[in-house]
């Protein structure tokens, strides 16, 4: 997997309602592993989380673009996706293991942005341009 890290400009930009777009449309299975952010509310953990908030289950492409969309700044975020279910192994995730990872989109501390893809992603190289592109724009 290829992991490109930024720091982040003045204003915490980019965010993740920034990466969403650059990754097309997809069926793999997305962990939001860490998420604080400002104004990001309530109602939107409960769509995406339920009751389950604190373990994060897995999501579908959609909900990470609706989480997305309600982040107002991320503060720390661990957003991953894997191909199966099976994929996921959080013990190996805890030691920083993304081997089996198809994407993966850090924040952290509101001062650094990493994002990487891994070589089975056709579109990878696409995909981390737009990210450092990003910077361009601030």
């Amino acid at each position: 997997m290829e992991i490109v890290e930024k720091e982040l400009l003045e204003n915490g930009y980019p965010d993740l309602r920034d990466v969403v777009p650059l990754i097309p449309d997809n069926d793999w299975c997305w962990w939001v592993l860490e998420v604080e952010a400002l104004g990001l509310a309530d109602a939107v953990v409960e769509e995406l989380f339920g009751g389950y908030a604190a373990s994060r289950p897995g999501i579908a492409w959609p909900g990470v673009v609706r989480l997305a969309e309600g982040i107002g700044q991320s503060v720390d975020v661990l957003v991953v996706a894997t191909r199966s279910e099976a994929d996921y192994v959080r013990e190996e995730l805890d030691r920083d293991d993304f081997s089996r990872c198809l994407v993966l989109f850090r924040i952290f501390d509101s001062g650094e942005a990493a994002l990487g893809v891994s070589a089975d992603v056709p579109q990878g190289r696409e995909i981390i341009e737009g990210f450092l592109a990003l910077w361009d724009r601030g």
